[in-house]
């Protein structure tokens, strides 16, 4: 059975494909004709005669135009006949415009389709344009800047053939009346009304139907269909491809089980065809219909939504009857197709019944920005009803609008929207006399993006220079939040934009408020259609003189400016009116004192515990590499945990078959503390989407979910609670909320039971780098979306997702830490705009902070010499103190410190890799191996984290994934296959054995780095110069009354480090520091160790500076000499002790500077000495070719 069906699956598709290829061969074998323009139209008159493209007369020019040209405008020439078009020629008369090219499009009805971009490249010659595909078009349309432009404009294809079979829209179009079609079959259908319904869908089966639009518009569109198994997916396309609508088909109890799908969708107005696109099949079919969207002013009864979430409906007894909707739940939503007559103010009320609960609802717009939130209060009864009315502003024209239970429990009859009188803008203001430019400070402003740009350019005072965010940015159109601070007011009376060069009328850039109930007013419009002037609010009007910049109401109560863009922006900004400042409660975050063990940590996967042939216990050789490290980030798959949806397994995992029990008991046994890191999405959620959109890093939610909705993350917030449950300390979780599968897969397997309250795991990860830009849209999520992903995996939203949902409801002890950010490099707008998220929806707790959802701050950096992290755009890593890192580190302590309590901060992700094809590559540096480097600057990386103030540090990884593919991450690697530690490992373990429990105090010098860690009164001091050349520096080191020190160099290929025990000089040990780290501690006479001064003493051994250091050709020695002594400088052989040079300046005046030729002498190390007086002071150079 199923393989003769199979084989007539692939025959039928087979022939079908065949047909259709043919088909287009046809129409693209077909020779073009010449397509006449009927009309010629301008976006704006500017003086320009475009008359001359109607003929083909080469002496009849279209004539320049100067004295109100200069800017952008669209000139739309209508083809007598709408066409596919194949082919586009251009008449290059003269000039070369490369800067402001002429852009050429297609138009399709409302649809516009680039063609190419025309500079001019010839002279008195036709340009041709072959397309790559026939296009649909009944227009092109030329954007062009003054008088750039071809002179001629022909178009050669095919006119497109009138349709036939239209079907009127508004209208009800049953499935079966396609003109067209892919695949399909029909059959008689028992649903209402009886006939016909299109079944045996396949994945990729489409149906044609040709429609005439009465109006352009938004429609509420209803697709009838019946699902019995399948996770069907229906596109709406129109003639050339492009995606209109896309909606999930919901099972529906069976074949005739029909239920209605709704939604909205775009249309433009007149004849065209649409295309019912299959992209998942199963599913059966049987009308769909388009409805005008509902105008406002007026009533939306609430059962006519185009679309919602979990609600239901039933007969109401509220005095219209009808239907009203009810089991609203949190997080339930309903959408509402609607056309506004005006833009303006409106009254929204909404008619409710609450018998018990106090519900929250929210208007929201189709961007997901609150335009009001309202308390639903008890009513007295499910049908007893009440009106609750709002304020809100709505633009003109066809939009959605979202009614959303941001809290549940009550009933919905309708909605209306009213006005008290017109809704045209109200007469404009008088100028303000008193108005002032308000300061905005342009670091505040962060991006729902992945851009590498900020804002800066649109406040810097420069008007000439194109503000640009970056490229390759994930979503096309996105919000720019500033947030006021406390005690912060603004009355916004004026707005200026300076319109440099550009025009994007189509997809404008918008100045909004929010208010303090959370409520989103756009007050500003930016469409870049002047050219290098000032431009007010309201592009639409014709104002001159200081009124074209004034607000009609001044602006008062906001809490946030937003700016909503697509790519373009204003060169600059100014707003105009009254400003408060804040007031200055900024403070300085206070030193962090970290233990030095908490910077030793390392990423692993449990197959770095046990063996694959033997997942159950640990392997001892593994076991010992891993105990090089105090702290591993268990990098763990969700499939390991739940492979099939509700049966969770830890012990064996039904996915490896490995023992979570026993590794999280041995890391605790050995003092080793496990972050758990909750990653990728199992296989049967992932088997929810379309075969093209699966990868594991997806967004961890079903397909089709609202990415912005914490009830859409329900099932990774249980397997969380389940894995904590087992896992953290609490002993009271109630064991009827525990689930494992207890199944066996073999005869012999283990088998898991419940556990609770093992007390192995404190810290648990929600997730890796969900910020992902480089997987795309399905894989990526703004700071908003995953801040309401945090909030289900850290509390179930605040208890509302029910029980057994949530870290903090199986254990609130545990930790819950943010998955590590990767963008920060770019800056910290990602964590502030998870603040901002949970400031609207969570609110604040008892003690006045914002109630967030994570307890650790998390991100990821790899030191490079181009700032890019892991972007990829560097040649090769670079030391940690020579990179961006301390800047990114320094930015995320101050908005730790300024708005979070100064919560600790980690980095879960850093390293280098030794493959030198690799952009993150460690490299060598003189007589050092790529190994001896990285080994430095990972040491150095402990130390600089540290220092800075991070609270623990977790590098990547354990063992090399590739150690000879160069791409990034495949080298970086701490330990061999063989389980043996590379240097690196060695180095870190020697340094947690000196330093472990030691903490971070004090820098006492720059260059070379000096740090002071502290122990019970007991100090131990970290050297190190700061550079990735081979340079080396001299520092004398005060250690008291201290006789002798110890001082400890890590070395390659052992557990410990060397020591040096050496004499001091009154206390004072002259040391030569070089890139890799030493460790000095003091002792007494007696060999005793001592407590130790951390004063540094400035003497001839710490003034002294050689450079350049290595060098090919001299030294310059400088020293500054106050006391005027003579000094005496030596070089000399470090091997031999040949004298090689000898300078006595007797009388030296206040500095002494000399330079050292070096360029006879052999490549090696040499030593210079110098004297002055009673003091000596020693620098080693190294002589390179």
């Amino acid at each position: 059975m199923y393989i003769f069906f199979h084989k007539y699956w692939i025959m039928k598709h087979f022939l079908l494909t065949f047909l259709l290829l043919v088909i287009t061969i046809k129409l693209n074998a077909q020779t073009p004709s010449r397509i006449y323009f009927s009309t010629i139209t301008a976006s704006e008159n500017t003086g320009q005669d475009y008359s001359s493209w109607l003929s083909d007369d080469l002496t009849s020019l279209v004539p320049n135009a100067w004295e109100n040209n200069f800017k952008y405008v669209d000139v739309t020439l209508k083809l007598a006949n709408k066409s596919y078009i194949n082919r586009i020629s251009l008449y290059d008369y003269e000039g070369v415009f490369t800067d402001k090219p002429a852009l050429i499009y297609a138009l399709n009805g409302n649809e516009k389709i680039f063609l190419g971009s025309f500079d001019g490249p010839g002279y008195m010659s036709w340009v041709n344009w072959q397309l790559p595909a026939p296009v649909l078009a009944d227009a092109i349309c030329i954007h062009k800047f003054s008088n750039n432009i071809p002179q001629k404009v022909q178009v050669y294809g095919q006119q497109a053939p009138a349709l036939t079979n239209l079907q009127p829209v508004p209208g009800k179009i049953e499935a079966e009346s396609y003109v067209n079609m892919q695949g399909v079959q029909t059959e008689g259908t028992s649903d209402e009304g009886g006939g016909l319904n299109v079944g045996w869908i396949n994945d990729g089966d489409w149906m044609d139907y040709n429609v005439s639009v009465a109006q352009s518009g938004l429609y509420n569109l209803t697709f009838r269909t019946a699902n019995g198994y399948g996770n069907g997916i229906i596109q709406v396309r129109n003639e050339n491809g492009t995606v209109l609508q896309s909606t999930s088909v919901p099972l529906s109890g069976g074949w005739q089980g029909w239920t209605s799908v709704r939604t909205t969708i775009a249309l433009a107005q007149g004849n065209q065809t649409l295309r019912i696109h299959a992209i998942n099949g199963d599913f059966n079919f049987n009308w769909f219909s388009f409805t005008p969207a509902t105008s406002i002013p007026g009533v939306i009864q609430a059962e006519n939504h185009s679309g919602m979430y979990g609600i239901q409906t039933e007969t109401t007894s509220d005095t219209d009857g009808g239907l009203n909707v009810g089991w609203i739940n949190d997080g339930d939503w309903m959408d509402y197709a609607v056309n506004v007559a005006a833009a303006g103010a409106y009254t929204a009320s909404f008619r409710v019944s609450n018998s018990w609960g106090s519900g929250i609802l929210q208007l929201r717009n189709a961007a997901d920005s609150v335009l009001a939130t309202l308390s639903v209060p008890q009513t007295g009864g499910w049908q007893s009803w009440t009106t609750l009315t709002a304020n809100v502003t709505l633009p003109a024209g066809g939009q959605k609008l979202r009614v959303y239970a941001l809290v549940g429990d009550w009933n919905f009859n309708w909605l209306s929207f009213s006005t008290n009188g017109t809704v045209t803008p109200p007469p404009h203001h008088p100028v303000s006399s008193t108005a002032v430019k308000i300061a905005i400070d342009p670091k505040r402003w962060y991006q729902l993006n992945n851009v590498s740009n900020g804002l800066n350019g649109l406040f810097d005072g420069n008007t000439q220079t194109q503000v640009n965010t970056g490229w390759g940015k994930v979503l096309a159109n996105y919000d720019a939040y500033y947030p006021l601070k406390p005690g912060e007011t603004m009355r916004i009376e004026k707005i200026k934009f300076f319109d440099g060069e550009g025009s994007m009328k189509d997809k404008p850039m918008t100045l909004s408020i929010i208010t303090d109930q959370w409520q989103r007013i756009p007050i500003a419009t930016f469409t870049g259609e002047e050219y290098n002037g000032w431009v007010g609010p309201y592009p639409d009007r014709q104002l001159s003189g200081e009124a074209k910049y004034m607000l009609d109401t001044p602006i008062t109560n906001a809490r946030y400016l937003v700016i909503n863009a697509w790519w373009g922006y204003p060169t600059e900004i100014e707003l105009y009116g009254s400003y408060t400042p804040p007031a200055a409660t900024t403070t300085a975050a206070p030193q962090k004192s970290p233990e030095f063990k908490h910077m030793v940590g390392v990423n692993a996967f449990e197959w770095d515990f046990e063996d694959g042939q033997n997942p159950t216990v640990i392997n001892e050789t593994k076991m010992q590499a891993v105990k090089t490290f105090s702290g591993v980030r268990h990098y763990m798959d969700w499939e390991k945990l739940e492979s099939t949806e509700g049966g969770y397994t830890y012990n064996p995992t039904h996915s490896g078959g490995w023992n979570y029990d026993v590794i999280y008991e041995r890391c605790k046994a050995d003092g080793i503390e496990v972050l758990a890191c909750l990653k990728t999405v199992p296989n049967w959620m992932l088997n929810t989407y379309p075969a093209s959109e699966r990868d594991a890093e997806n967004v961890p939610v079903r397909y089709g979910k609202d990415f912005a909705e914490p009830a859409s993350y329900l099932e990774q917030a249980r397997v969380a609670f389940q894995y904590i449950a087992r896992y953290g300390s609490n002993p009271s979780v109630d064991p009827s909320l525990l689930r494992v599968n207890s199944s066996q897969r073999w005869t012999g397997d283990g088998i898991n039971t419940v556990k609770i309250g093992l007390g192995l795991i404190k810290y648990i990860e929600c997730d890796n780098e969900r910020d992902k830009w480089w997987k795309g849209r399905k894989a990526y999520q703004t700071a908003r979306e995953y801040a309401a992903n945090l909030s289900a995996f850290y509390d179930g939203h605040k208890n509302t997702m029910g029980a057994g949902v949530g870290v903090k409801n199986a254990d609130p002890s545990v930790q819950v830490v943010i998955g590590g950010m990767a963008s920060v490099y770019a800056g910290d707008d990602y964590l502030r705009g998870m603040i901002d998220w949970c400031r609207q929806h969570r609110g604040y707790r008892p003690d006045g902070s914002v109630n967030v959802c994570w307890d650790v701050i998390n991100y990821h950096l790899y030191p490079d010499n181009a700032n890019s992290s892991q972007s990829g755009q560097s040649t090769r890593g670079a030391a940690p103190e020579k990179s961006a890192a301390a800047d990114v580190a320094a930015q995320l302590l101050k908005t730790a410190h300024e708005q979070l309590n100064d919560m600790p901060v980690w980095i879960t992700e850093t390293g280098y890799d030794v493959n030198q094809g690799s952009p993150l590559k460690a490299i060598p540096i003189g007589p050092k191996s790529v190994l001896q480097t990285q080994a430095d600057w990972i040491l150095r990386t402990s130390l600089f984290y540290a220092r800075t103030g991070i609270d623990k540090v977790f590098f990547y990884q354990l063992y090399d994934d590739n150690i000879n593919n160069p791409i990034q991450f495949g080298s970086s690697g701490l330990v061999n296959p063989d389980q043996t530690r590379k240097p690196a490992a060695d180095f870190l373990l020697q340094a947690k054995n000196l330093l472990g429990d030691f903490q971070y105090k004090q820098t006492l010098h720059a260059d070379p780095i000096v740090d002071r860690y502290e122990k019970n009164g007991k100090s131990i001091y970290a050297l190190v110069v700061p550079d990735e050349v081979g340079r080396t520096a001299t520092y004398s080191l005060n250690l008291g009354n201290a006789a002798k020190a110890l001082v400890y160099t890590p070395q390659a290929g052992t557990a410990t480090m060397h020591v040096d025990t050496v004499a001091t000089n009154q206390g004072t040990v002259t040391l030569t520091v070089t890139e890799t780290p030493v460790f000095v501690k003091a002792l007494d006479v007696s060999g005793a160790r001592v407590a130790v001064s951390p004063e540094a003493v400035e003497t001839l051994a710490t003034t002294v500076k050689v450079y350049p250091n290595p060098t090919s050709e001299y030294v310059q020695v400088s020293l500054p000499n106050p006391s005027l002594q003579p000094v005496s400088i030596i070089l000399f052989d470090a091997q031999a002790g040949t004298l090689h040079r000898q300078i006595e300046v007797p009388q030296a005046g206040i500095a002494v500077n000399e330079r050292i030729d070096l360029s006879r002498l052999a490549p090696g190390a040499y030593v210079i000495d110098v004297k002055r007086g009673n003091e000596r002071a020693f620098r080693k150079v190294i002589k390179v070719n």
